[in-house]
């Protein structure tokens, strides 16, 4: 459970300053596998995307950049150098933070990397599009 506040989203490559900082922080929670994990006395979580580096959005159409493999939240207190690749967001409540399958619930924000966005619409297309096509054969 993460306390109301505001918070860096995304991949936490992008907001940590230094290389030996970053190095020390992939040693300390273990490549993020690690339960609980902190960075500055401060709770952090990572974990990571389904697919590896890319380009994701949340359900309101944000976009999260990805070059470490990973997506976390970060307190802003935390954060070293300005945004990139992610977001701020004011959690106005504490929330929790769960993935599962490459799909990022994180309070009311979801993202899915496992996906990629796709809606079932596009799926269900895809798949008639495939049926269709093995008919003409």
């Amino acid at each position: 459970m993460f306390k109301a506040g505001k918070y860096y989203v995304g991949d936490l490559c992008y907001v940590v300053d230094k290389h030996e900082d970053w190095m020390q922080l992939l040693n300390d929670t273990d490549y993020f596998r690690n339960d609980n994990q902190s960075y500055k006395g401060y709770p952090i979580f990572a974990a990571s995307t389904a697919h590896g580096d890319g380009t994701f959005h949340d359900q309101f159409g944000n976009e999260y950049a990805v070059d470490a493999g990973i997506i976390g939240i970060m307190p802003y207190e935390a954060i070293e150098k300005e945004n990139k690749g992610g977001n701020i967001i004011d959690f106005k409540e504490d929330f929790e933070v769960v993935t599962a399958h490459g799909i990022f619930y994180i309070g009311d924000i979801k993202i899915d990397t496992y996906g990629w966005g796709e809606d079932e619409d596009d799926e269900q297309e895809d798949e008639d599009d495939f049926w269709n096509d093995e008919d003409d054969n």
